[in-house]
């Protein structure tokens, strides 16, 4: 077998667990050659991310704003690990992805704006950490 696609695809694990789930298979695969699908069920997507960059994983699948969901959760609202968060954490980390933000953000809030699909994820509804050249939102807070 040439290439590895892995998943947590109920969205449980936590980095101890992500970081088990690969190391085995990178012992028979490049990490170049290795997938992992990350879902979000339980909020553990963005913690799951950092352990595979640091085990060399380069190719992970997210969803545009959390979107999708498995057979493994009926009637849960998991989904995939948000594209727009896990890039907005990769750029925070020092990884350049070389995808426009303010533009994927843009996309992944049109299915919530066209047909009501409620999207997940922070980046979308904060906006991204403030940065040179790229000046965030303030916040508003209400008790």
């Amino acid at each position: 077998m040439d290439h590895w696609i892995l998943a947590d695809s109920v969205g449980y694990a936590a980095p101890p667990q992500i970081r088990e789930l690969v190391t085995a298979p990178l012992a028979q695969v490049p990490a170049d050659r290795l997938t992992v699908q990350i879902h979000d069920g339980r909020g553990m997507g963005l913690a799951a991310l950092l352990p595979l960059l640091e085990l060399g994983v380069r190719t992970i699948d997210t969803s545009l704003a959390g979107s999708g969901g498995h057979p493994a959760m009926p009637g849960t609202h998991g989904g995939g690990m948000c594209t727009e968060d896990a890039v907005q954490l990769l750029e925070l980390a020092g990884v350049r992805t070389g995808i426009d933000l303010t533009r994927l953000i843009d996309a992944a809030n049109w299915p919530a704006e066209e047909v009501g699909s409620p999207g997940k994820g922070f980046v979308r509804h904060t906006g991204p950490v403030p940065a040179p050249g790229r000046p965030g939102r303030p916040l508003a807070f209400t008790w």
